[in-house]
Parts: structure tokens; C-alpha cells; sequence
């Protein structure tokens, strides 16, 4: 992302100029309400092609009852190349619109910007200060989220500028304040995934009273507006703690059914922030004091990459597509320091206290899920090279300190040297000591054809007291099974896995486009069930979309790697999808054909070392 870097006194000219272009709506200016909501709603691909945008507004309109008006929403309109609402809302500009008793209303159209511009954001709140006078304000921002590092959006017509990072959400609120054209938000709100951290929160804490976001991916159906909005229009001067609450139970309770699915909704008071942050930098200071006078950079940075594996992670990671890197903030200290510590339990009261509501989906109810993520890269090291914005809105000094030397030994440390070539199962101490996961990895081989690898499993692997690699808990080859979708050999990738469960994801063209199905496998009622849990787009910026349920006459080609380049350019099959229900996964015998056999490790760099092949044979 190119982010645009103006001075405040080019904000502040813009701000101005945008209020002289607003005449059209000035003799409107609206009567004080008790409660205005406004909505950021970034349309993109989410629009473009899914229409979710549209089904979002139509649920809004629905569900207004708001007989004494004395509520009003307002949004903002951009950002896709396509809107499918009717009246129909133009593309190639900006277009503000109010949702009142009268129904929905056009009220402004400005020349298109991108939503990742902090001016825009300056303009439209500015806006509604003027003619929108109210007690009170909620803001949503709609769309995609891509957590700590690349913040808010995706843009759909400026590639060059696609999203809001959370530096220029900063100079945005800033500039407002310093204009005195903001607002006394109730809330800040991302109906976005990821977007549910302590980077955030900490960024946002003088512009809001909460922040309420996912530390999870979002379904594609997003948040529960009838909820919301029916609510507020019976009631704008109910209690934020009770409305928030209650976003957070309706969002919760709108995916309940599906068992499968992880869901995350926290409300966070940003009062706190202050405290907690204090705490975390007497905690991680505390940790890098620890480490660094006692061991070497690299024994660190070991020591840091181990803790790190251990914490929960949000973003379904996986060795097809990186994600983007959010681990909870809890997981990662509980790992590294234990109960007793009394800075420690002094950080989990801090967390507690900041940490109003925390609601999540009953598959995680045996995860650690405290209500705040922090950036820890450790599969993107693409992202992990180029954090400068991401450092200039850090949490506070020590904490940037410790990520600052742990980035740097992991885009320059290097392990090679300890894995030796035509490696057997069999692991010395050092390599031991390197290795951070090993995972079993099929390759079949063809006459005048690239060699395919199936992927990555570590499911059953495991190494025993002599440092040899087991498989199924025991010293014995493949058993010439591989995980299938009805009956078609896919190529899996073992992302994210605890007692309760394990994520994998699936490299597909999904209608001719590039994309993940997500496979979990859980342990329910002593009973290992699989299922298909839904889809994700994978843009050519590699982002990735909301999950998405699989619809009749979807068309699926399932995707392998060429061994030789590693593209995802081998096709195994094709599916006409009649029903996502229906989808059944198995473990079946693989075709019959010449195979080989190996593991990967995966050293804490996140480098991949392969054991020897053996050649193996099903018949």
C-alpha cells in the first residue's frame, strides 16, 4: 500500500475548501437528534461482486422504526466499481446518503477520492457535524480489515491507495481535532475482520469512548444491522454499554448455527489504554531484560519465535497465503511468563479492566480469546520487511524496541547450516533445537509431467525421545492415504490446530478466481468430524476476502503446487457444488501411481527444510 502523506495545514485547506463546495445541503442542516450513526462503507469487491453492500443498506432501511426522528443514519458510498442498490448509487464519485422516517436519501455527491485517503474520512465526519447535529455518534467503518500493519479497506479504484492505515486514521481523527470539527463518538465500530487490537485501540483512544471490532475473520454477512438499527430507533438514548453489548450478542448469535465457524466481537473502553499500555511495557520490558542477559541475539530471538507459536492466532494463516499475522495479546504473555508473576497478573487486570465484553462463537470457547490481538509476524515476512508506518503508531517504547530487534533477526537470521542435505527422519540435537513444526509433505510423480506436491499435514507427525520423525504416533511409512472432497485428492495446507480442532486450507479457483476453501476438523462429542467451513478470494494484492458459503453451481477446480516453481498451478480436479453441506471430506487411498514420501521443518524463521524422499508405490 502507497500511503499518502499530506501536512495538516494541506488537511485543514482541504477541509475548508470541501465545506465552501457544500452548498447544495446547507439550507437542509438537520434538527439535533439524540442519536446519529454513521457508516464508512467501503462497497469493493464485497460489493461489486457479492452485492453485501447493498444487502447491508436494504437491512438498514428495514429495520428503521424511528417514528419521532430523532435518530438518523448516515453513509458514505465508495470505493467499488459497482453498486447494485437501488436508487442506484454512482460509482465514480463519492455519495453521501441519510436514512431518517422518509426513507433512504441521496444528499451529497463529491468527486471520488479513495478510501484509504485520510481526507476523506475528514470530509464526510466534518460533514456531519455541520448538518447532522447530535448528542451522540456511533461510527462503523464497512469493509475489509487487515489488522495492526495494513488497517481498513480495499479499495476497489485507487490500487495505488486501497486502504486506510491505521497512521492515517491517526492524522484523520487528528486534523478533526485540531479543526475542532470532530465528533464526541460514542463508539468507533469495524463490521471489518482482524481490526479488534491493542494497535488499534491505542490509536483510536482520543477520538472515541470504545472501539468495537473482531479480532477474528468476519463472516461475509457481516454484522447484525436489524439489531442495531431497530434498536436505536426504539431507543436513542439507550445506555453505549447495553447497545454494544448487544451488537456483539446479535453478531454472536447471528452465526450460532454454524458450528464450525469462529466468531469474535469485543467492546473495549479506550480510557484504559494508558493503563494497559503501561503494563505491557513494564511486561515486555521485563521479558527483553530477561532474555537479553542471558542468551544470544539468536537464542532470543529462538526464545521469542517459540512463544509466539504457542499464542493463538487470528487471519487462518497458512503456508498457501500468509494472513496477516494476529496473535491474541494474552496467549502471547501467558506463554511466556507464568500465573504467579505478579507483573503479569498486574497486565491481566489492566486486560480485564480495558476488556468490557468479549463475545466469541462456542468453537472457541477452549481458546484463548481475551478481546485484543497485537501484530507478531512470524509466516509474513514480506509484511514484516517494510514496517514503518506500522512503527510510527506502536504501542509504546519498549514494546517497539523488543519487535524492532525481533524483525531484524527474522529477515536477516538464518539456520541452513544446521540442516544438513539428504536428511533422513532421523534429527540431531541442533536441528531439534531449530525446529519450530514438521509436516508430512506428498509429492506424485508422472511421465512428462511436473512433479505435484500435495501440501503440508502435520497432523500425526511428531518426533520421539531419539529425535527420530514419527508418523500416526509410531516409526511407520505413509499408509497411502490423503485427505479428499468428494473423492478428489486436494491439496491441504495445516494452518492453525489446537485440542479442539484443526484449520486447513485449500488453493482453488473459485468461479475463475483465486481462492481458499477452509476445512476444520473437530472433535465433537469424541467424534472427529470434518466440514467445509467456506471460501475466501484471494485478490492479486493478496488480500483476503470475508468467508463466504459455497452456493449451488459454484464452479471449484482444485489447485496443487509444481514442485519445481512452487505455483499453485496444477490441477487435480473440478466440482460442481449442489450443495456446501453435502461436501464430504475423507481420508481415502490415493490413485494408484508413483509417490514420494517426506517431511518439512520449518525452522523459527519460518524457512522450510526438506528430510530425503523415498519413493513409494500404490497400487
Amino acid at each position: 500500500m502507497v500511503s499518502i502523506k499530506k501536512k495538516q495545514i494541506v488537511f485543514l485547506m482541504l477541509v475548508t475548501a470541501f465545506f465552501l463546495s457544500s452548498k447544495t445541503y446547507a439550507q437542509l442542516t438537520e434538527a439535533k437528534r439524540d442519536f446519529v450513526l454513521l457508516i464508512y462503507m467501503n462497497g469493493s469487491d464485497l460489493e461489486s461482486k457479492y452485492e453485501l453492500a447493498s444487502q447491508n443498506i436494504k437491512q438498514i432501511i428495514g429495520a428503521y422504526k424511528n417514528k419521532e426522528d430523532n435518530f438518523a443514519i448516515v453513509i458514505l458510498h465508495g470505493g467499488t466499481k459497482k453498486w447494485h442498490f437501488s436508487p442506484s448509487i454512482p460509482a465514480d464519485s463519492i455519495t453521501y446518503s441519510k436514512i431518517t422516517r422518509q426513507g433512504f436519501e441521496k444528499i451529497q455527491t463529491i468527486e471520488n477520492s479513495s478510501i484509504g485517503n485520510p481526507t476523506t474520512l475528514t470530509e464526510f465526519i466534518s460533514f456531519n457535524k455541520k448538518y447532522f447535529p447530535a448528542e451522540r455518534y456511533g461510527l462503523i467503518f464497512w469493509n475489509h480489515g487487515r489488522g495492526s500493519v495494513h488497517g481498513f479497506g480495499y479499495d476497489e479504484l485507487f490500487p495505488d491507495d486501497i486502504s486506510l492505515s491505521l497512521k492515517e486514521m491517526r492524522e484523520a481523527f487528528s486534523v478533526l481535532k485540531q479543526s475542532q470539527n470532530d465528533l464526541p463518538f460514542d463508539f468507533i465500530g469495524f463490521d471489518a475482520c482482524l481490526m479488534a487490537t491493542i494497535e488499534t485501540a491505542s490509536t483510536l483512544a482520543p477520538y472515541s469512548n470504545y472501539l468495537v471490532a473482531s479480532q477474528e475473520l468476519e463472516p461475509g454477512g457481516g454484522w447484525n444491522y436489524e439489531y442495531i438499527i431497530q434498536t436505536l430507533s426504539e431507543n436513542p438514548v439507550i445506555k453505549t454499554a447495553d447497545l454494544l453489548k448487544g451488537i456483539v450478542n446479535s453478531y454472536i448469535n447471528s452465526y450460532a448455527e454454524q458450528q464450525f465457524m469462529q466468531t469474535t466481537l469485543s467492546v473495549i473502553a479506550l480510557d484504559k489504554m494508558d493503563s494497559l499500555n503501561a503494563s505491557i511495557g513494564k511486561l515486555i520490558g521485563h521479558l527483553s531484560t530477561k532474555l537479553n542477559s542471558t542468551l544470544s541475539p539468536q537464542e532470543s530471538f529462538k526464545e521469542k519465535s517459540s512463544y509466539r507459536s504457542k499464542s493463538k492466532s487470528f487471519g487462518l494463516p497458512s503456508f498457501s497465503h500468509a494472513a496477516e499475522d494476529m496473535i491474541d495479546l494474552r496467549s502471547f504473555f501467558a506463554s511466556a511468563f507464568s500465573n504467579a508473576d505478579s507483573l503479569f497478573r498486574d497486565f491481566e487486570k489492566q486486560l480485564h479492566t480495558a476488556v468490557r465484553y468479549n463475545g466469541y462463537s462456542r468453537s472457541l470457547q477452549n481458546d484463548q480469546v481475551s478481546g485484543l490481538s497485537v501484530y507478531f509476524p512470524y509466516y509474513n515476512k514480506r509484511t514484516a520487511a517494510n514496517l514503518e508506518d506500522y512503527f510510527s503508531v506502536q504501542l509504546n517504547t519498549e514494546f517497539k524496541k523488543f519487535m524492532e530487534a525481533y524483525v531484524f533477526e527474522l529477515i536477516n537470521g538464518r539456520a541452513d547450516d544446521v540442516f544438513v542435505k539428504d536428511l533422513n527422519r532421523k534429527l540431531n540435537a541442533e536441528m531439534l533445537l531449530h525446529t519450530n513444526k514438521i509436516y508430512l509433505n506428498i509429492r506424485r510423480m508422472e511421465e512428462g509431467k511436473a512433479m505435484t506436491s500435495f501440501g503440508l499435514d502435520g497432523y500425526d507427525v511428531n518426533v520421539d525421545a531419539d529425535g527420530y520423525i514419527t508418523l500416526y504416533g509410531t516409526n511407520e511409512n505413509w499408509d497411502g492415504r490423503w485427505i479428499t472432497l468428494n473423492e478428489v485428492p486436494i491439496c491441504v495446507f495445516m494452518g492453525l490446530s489446537d485440542e479442539t480442532s484443526t484449520l486447513y486450507t485449500v488453493p482453488v479457483q473459485w468461479n475463475e478466481k483465486s481462492a481458499e476453501l477452509l476445512i476444520r476438523y473437530m472433535n465433537v462429542k469424541d467424534e472427529v468430524q470434518a466440514k467445509v467451513i467456506g471460501v475466501r478470494e484471494i485478490s492479486e494484492e493478496g488480500i483476503t476476502d470475508k468467508i463466504k458459503e459455497l452456493q449451488q453451481a459454484d464452479e471449484l477446480v482444485f489447485l496443487a503446487q509444481n514442485v519445481s516453481d512452487h505455483e499453485l498451478n496444477v490441477e487435480l480436479g473440478r466440482l460442481t457444488v449442489v450443495n456446501q453441506e453435502l461436501l464430504e471430506i475423507k481420508l481415502l487411498p490415493m490413485p494408484a501411481g508413483k509417490y514420494q514420501v517426506g517431511f518439512c521443518m520449518v525452522d523459527f524463521y519460518g524457512n522450510r527444510h526438506y528430510t530425503t524422499f523415498q519413493d513409494y508405490l500404490v497400487h
